[in-house]
């Protein structure tokens, strides 16, 4: 089975209606009739979110529903799909970034250690989860 890895641009084409590579929607349909493999390198997924709040002004829920679409996908793959969907879950609960939350899945997961950081934000999230 071949196995295709996308770019940001390339979800962004297809979910934006952009014309400029429509090849994501076509992956998509050749992996549910199971031709193809698709995976998401999990950096794609912070930049698409970085960009759809920055670039396009879509809102938060609008990207955690994106995001849990794919993680629960049955013919997209996601690298670090459990640390991922821990993420989301403080992405989702919490005043913070993306990549901020991945960092508390990050220590969580690892049980027992400790975080270091001038981010109060980042630090308030964190000493609420392991309270």
């Amino acid at each position: 089975m071949k196995i295709i890895v996308v770019d940001t641009s390339s979800i962004l084409d297809a979910l934006l209606d952009r014309t400029i590579h429509p090849e994501f929607r076509v992956l998509v349909e050749r992996a549910k009739e199971g031709s193809i493999k698709i995976i998401i390198p999990e950096i794609v997924l912070f930049e698409l979110t970085w960009v759809l709040q920055a670039y396009y002004k879509k809102d938060k829920q609008f990207i955690l529903s994106l995001l849990r679409s794919f993680a629960h996908h049955t013919t997209i793959f996601l690298e670090q799909k459990n640390l991922f969907l821990q993420a989301l879950q403080f992405f989702s609960d919490h005043d913070i970034s993306l990549e901020d939350a991945r960092i508390c899945a990050v220590v969580l997961e690892s049980k027992g250690l400790g975080l270091v950081t001038s981010d109060k934000k980042l630090q308030r999230v964190w000493k609420s989860s392991v309270l």
